[in-house]
């Protein structure tokens, strides 16, 4: 088993010249060949009693029992981000049990579009300590672009699939659920280990959003909602998403529940359309939890919510086991070990210094959130 010392990002660790180290082929080729269900995700093995090379690395890595990492799995308290198709990657995991985690968003845009360019900004990010990284490209190649960063990358790589599902269509009213599932397939496919779904924003919520001072900020959320009030029809994220659980259950890739529906400002916290979706993220992830997938779901950094502990859906939601995403603007840099104005890669702090734990839920913070 490869050592837990934690990503560097240079890919020298074995490095054949064309990308990084694969520490978890020989572990991805003995279960695919013993495999008789289908089903690869770390889930489906930690409610066997089956402790993964996976969960054997990260237990090294924070310091904890491998039995304990099996159980929090198996429970949903904690999810190992690990498509069976991304060998490259140095497992980690986020969940109630483990370190808080960081995570930094890359991407091209309309107006450049350069496989250097964004091999730099991966590099960048995992030298100074990101845990996970988020493609969200939307200017050309980005499929190749895609490629490259996922076999560049020890770390987890996610997106947000109807980002690239609007570029093949002319219009989003024409968006439709069989091409967002082929994205879907063909990133899983590809190896992205976690994908921001935007499944609880529901055509009924709409109609709650319209006293809001910023109305829709989530991209994705606005996206839906187009489609939606054109369509007059039910999201076909919540509608398919059984088809979206098989798909995830086949490759081992991690639920990402986006929060299309959070409020963009502080007189919008905490309002009826924030707490409906969130409730049906709730659902979602019982659901998901039973076709033994992994799940986390993203809620806006506490602005108001203190006034409405008592009837926020996020509370029952990790009373269940949930995991919550901490999504922020930015990073809190008072909540990150600096030493000399750099921020330390995850492999070289402390245990007790790298990162601040959350009180009584796990935290995934963004640099920067744009979902």
């Amino acid at each position: 088993m490869p050592s837990a010392n934690g990503h560097n990002g240079n890919g020298h660790n074995g490095n054949n010249g064309n990308g990084a180290s694969r520490p978890r082929a020989e572990w991805i080729a003995r279960r695919k060949a013993e495999n008789e269900v289908g089903n690869f995700s770390q889930m489906h093995y930690a409610r066997r009693g089956v402790v993964t090379e996976e969960m054997a690395y990260i237990a090294q890595r924070e310091k904890l029992a491998p039995e304990l990492v099996r159980d929090e799995v198996a429970r949903g308290r904690m999810i190992i981000p690990a498509n069976i198709n991304h060998p490259e990657l140095e497992p980690m995991c986020i969940g109630v049990a483990s370190l808080c985690k960081i995570n930094a968003n890359i991407g091209n845009s309309a107006v450049t579009s350069d496989i250097a360019e964004e091999l730099k900004k991966l590099h960048t990010s995992v030298h100074y300590g990101a845990d996970t990284v988020m493609d969200l490209s939307t200017g050309g190649n980005i499929h190749e672009i895609r490629e490259a960063i996922l076999r560049h990358s020890p770390v987890p790589i996610g997106t947000v699939p109807i980002y690239e599902a609007i570029s093949r269509v002319k219009r989003i009213e024409d968006l439709t659920a069989s091409v967002m599932l082929e994205v879907i397939q063909e990133q899983a496919e590809q190896g992205v280990d976690y994908m921001t779904i935007h499944a609880g924003v529901l055509i009924q919520y709409l109609p709650m959003v319209s006293k809001r001072i910023t109305g829709i900020v989530s991209r994705g959320g606005a996206i839906l909602a187009q489609w939606m009030a054109h369509h007059h029809k039910q999201n076909f994220l919540y509608e398919c998403f059984d088809d979206i659980c098989k798909i995830f259950a086949k490759h081992d890739v991690s639920f990402s529940l986006g929060d299309g529906l959070r409020p963009g400002c502080i007189a919008d916290a905490s309002d009826e359309a924030q707490f409906a979706e969130l409730a049906t993220l709730g659902e979602l992830t019982k659901k998901a939890w039973e076709r033994l997938g992994k799940t986390v779901c993203a809620v806006p950094r506490s602005r108001d919510r203190t006034r409405h502990a008592r009837r926020d859906p996020s509370r029952r939601l990790l009373q269940g086991g949930g995991i919550l995403l901490d999504v922020r603007s930015q990073v809190l840099f008072d909540e990150l070990l600096l030493q000399g104005g750099r921020v330390q890669p995850y492999s070289s702090r402390p245990r007790k210094e790298r990162l601040f734990r959350c009180r009584g839920a796990p935290c995934h913070s963004e640099m920067s959130a744009g979902n």
